[in-house]
C-alpha cells in the first residue's frame, strides 16, 4: 500500500518515517486555511479542524479551482498538476484507459477521488484530487488532477441511463444530463393520468431517457422546483408558461459552465407537458464562429458582403428549432467585433451577448408606469443612435412595421421570422410593407434548417457488427448540421418585381446560394443521410 502523505514526507524530509495522523491533519489544515484566506474563500469563515474532512475539502476544491491548484502546489509541489483533459491527452495519457477499468476498481478509485490511466510509455499513473489518501492499487507514477478532470470522470449526468432510478429524479439531474451529453431539447409528456415519459431530441430523433415511466408526483416536484427557481408563481394554475433558468453545471469536459435553459409548460388533459431547451452561451458562439456553425466560405462571403453595406433589413428565417437564434448571434458577434453599436430588444434574452440588450421580461411584473414595453423600448433605442438594431423575433403587423421602419431610417436591422422559404418570407413582408419601400431596404434573407448527420463511428447505419452503435445509441446520427439558402439583395430599382425572385437571380440583382449547393457540399463529405439528400435535391431551386 502506498500513501500520498508518505510520498510527500519522503520527498520533503528525505527520510522514510511514519508521521502521526493528527500532526499531518493539523499541518494540512493550516496550509488549507492560510492559502484559502489569501484567496478570500468565504466557506473558510466557519471551517474548524473538526469540520476539516475529505467531503468538505472536496466540495470547496470543486468550487474553487485556483484554490485547489495553489493548495496542491504547496502541499506536494513535486507532483505535476494537470488542469484539463486536453493537457492529459497532449502529454500522452490515454483517458479511455480509466474508463475501461473494471467496475470494482472504478468504484474504489471514485471513493478515494482518484483516477488510474495509462501513459503511452507503458506506465500506469495514478491521478489524485485530494491529499492524504491511502492507495491499495498498483501504479508506477502519481500526478495531481484538477477539478475539471475529476468532474469529467465523476460528474453527474455522464450516462444517458442516469434516469434508471425515477423515484429520486430531480430538476438538477435533468439539466446536468442535458449539459454533459450536449442535449439541447428534452420533453416530459404524460402517457396517462399518473405516468410520464422523458425523451430527448438527439440528431432530429426522439430517444427515451427513462427505463420506465416516471410517476406524476416526481414530475410535479420538478415543475414546482423549476417555477420557484425562475421566480414564477407555482401555486396558480395557468394554461401556458414560458421562462428562463440559469444553472451552474458541469460541462462534458468537466468545467463549470453557467447555462441558460428555456422552459415551456402547457396545461393539457392529463396535467401538463413540458419542453426544455438548452442554449449555447457567448463563449461557445464566439469560439465556433460561422465556420464552427457549418457555413462554407462561399456562404460566409455573401454574409460578409451584406454586413459591409451597413444598411437595410436582414432576416434569419426557418421553422421552430432550426437554430435561427444561434446563427443570428454568430452574425451579430461578427458585427460587434467590427466596433458597430448594437442594441437588441428581446423577450426574453436567451443568449447573453456583449452588446446592449433590453430584456422586456425584467419589468413584466412591475406597475404599469414602470414597465418596459416593446413600444417604449423601440422609441428609446432610436435616441441612442445605434448602427444595428435586433428585434429578435417578429410576428405581428406592428412589429414588422417597426422593423421595416428601422431600415427606412437608415439603421441596419436584424430579426428572426418563422417562414419556410425566402419566397414565403417576402410574401409575409409584402402583406404589411409597401413593395416600393421593401425594394429599398431588403438586404439579406437567410433560410436555415437543421438535419441529422451520419454517425462517424457506424457511418449512419446505427450498428457495428450487428450490435447497436454505442456512439449514437443505434440511431445512426450523432449531431445535426445546417442546410441553408441565402439571398443577398443588391440595390433594386422601381421596376424589379420582388415576387419574381427567379428573374432577379438570373439578372444578378440577387446574389443567391441555394440549399442544393449546401447539401451537395455535405454529401461530398459523406455527412448526410441519403433520404435528406434526396429530399432537398428534389425541392425547388430558385433561379434555375
Amino acid at each position: 500500500m502506498k500513501s500520498l502523505t508518505k510520498l510527500i514526507n519522503n520527498k520533503k524530509e528525505k527520510k522514510n518515517k511514519k508521521v502521526e495522523k493528527s500532526q499531518t491533519n493539523n499541518t494540512e489544515y493550516n496550509v488549507f486555511i492560510n492559502i484559502g484566506s489569501s484567496l478570500d474563500i468565504p466557506e473558510l469563515s466557519s471551517m474548524t479542524l473538526n469540520t476539516y474532512n475529505q467531503e468538505n475539502k472536496k466540495d470547496i476544491f470543486l468550487k474553487y479551482n485556483k484554490f485547489h491548484k495553489k493548495f496542491m502546489a504547496s502541499y506536494c509541489n513535486f507532483l505535476k498538476y494537470y488542469n484539463t483533459i486536453e493537457e492529459l491527452e497532449k502529454d500522452g495519457y490515454d483517458i479511455n484507459s480509466h474508463l475501461m477499468q473494471v467496475e470494482k476498481v472504478k468504484s474504489k478509485l471514485e471513493a478515494k477521488n482518484q483516477i488510474l490511466i495509462n501513459h503511452k510509455d507503458g506506465k500506469r499513473v495514478l491521478g489524485v484530487f485530494l491529499p492524504d489518501i491511502s492507495v491499495d492499487i498498483e501504479f508506477d507514477e502519481m500526478i495531481v488532477i484538477g477539478n475539471s478532470i475529476y468532474n469529467y470522470f465523476y460528474g453527474k449526468g455522464k450516462d444517458l441511463n442516469l434516469f434508471s432510478n425515477n423515484h429520486h429524479l430531480t430538476l438538477n439531474d435533468i439539466l446536468q444530463m442535458m449539459e454533459t451529453n450536449t442535449i439541447n431539447d428534452v420533453g416530459i409528456d404524460p402517457i396517462n393520468d399518473s405516468q410520464f415519459l422523458i425523451t430527448a431530441e438527439v440528431a432530429k430523433q426522439n430517444i427515451l431517457l427513462t427505463k420506465r415511466p416516471v410517476v406524476k408526483d416526481v414530475i410535479l416536484d420538478i415543475y414546482n422546483e423549476s417555477m420557484i427557481e425562475m421566480g414564477k408563481d407555482h401555486t396558480t394554475e395557468v394554461p401556458t408558461m414560458t421562462g428562463l433558468l440559469k444553472k451552474d453545471l458541469i460541462d462534458k469536459k468537466g468545467n463549470h459552465v453557467l447555462r441558460t435553459f428555456r422552459f415551456n409548460f402547457i396545461k393539457i388533459k392529463n396535467g401538463l407537458t413540458l419542453s426544455i431547451r438548452r442554449f449555447m452561451n457567448y463563449d461557445e458562439i464566439d469560439k465556433l464562429g460561422l465556420d464552427g456553425l457549418g457555413y462554407i466560405s462561399q456562404a460566409q462571403d455573401i454574409i460578409n458582403r451584406a454586413i459591409k453595406e451597413k444598411r437595410g433589413i436582414n432576416l434569419i428565417i426557418g421553422e421552430t428549432n432550426s437554430g435561427k437564434s444561434t446563427l443570428l448571434s454568430g452574425i451579430l458577434n461578427k458585427i460587434y467585433k467590427s466596433k458597430m453599436k448594437i442594441i437588441s430588444i428581446e423577450n426574453p434574452i436567451e443568449i447573453l451577448m456583449p452588446y446592449l440588450q433590453i430584456d422586456l421580461t425584467d419589468t413584466e411584473t412591475a406597475d404599469e408606469q414602470f414597465k418596459m414595453t416593446k413600444e417604449i423600448a423601440q422609441k428609446a433605442i432610436l435616441r441612442h443612435n445605434p448602427n444595428v438594431v435586433l428585434m429578435n423575433e417578429i410576428r405581428t403587423k406592428d412589429e414588422i412595421d417597426f422593423y421595416a421602419g428601422l431600415g427606412l431610417r437608415g439603421h441596419m436591422s436584424f430579426a428572426t421570422l418563422h417562414a419556410g422559404s425566402i419566397e414565403n418570407a417576402i410574401e409575409i413582408l409584402l402583406k404589411i410593407v409597401d413593395e416600393s419601400e421593401l425594394r429599398n431596404i431588403l438586404n439579406l434573407i437567410m433560410f436555415q434548417e437543421l438535419i441529422a448527420s451520419k454517425c462517424k463511428v457506424c457511418d449512419g447505419t446505427g450498428h457495428i457488427k450487428d450490435k447497436p452503435c454505442k456512439n449514437c445509441d443505434g440511431v445512426g446520427s450523432d449531431t445535426v448540421v445546417p442546410v441553408y439558402e441565402i439571398a443577398k439583395f443588391n440595390h433594386l430599382d422601381i421596376n424589379d418585381n420582388l415576387r419574381d425572385i427567379d428573374t432577379l437571380i438570373k439578372q444578378k440583382k440577387i446574389v443567391y446560394l441555394s440549399k442544393h449547393h449546401a447539401i451537395e457540399e455535405l454529401n461530398s463529405k459523406n455527412v448526410v443521410h441519403n433520404e435528406d439528400y434526396a429530399r432537398i435535391m428534389a425541392s425547388k431551386k430558385l433561379g434555375a
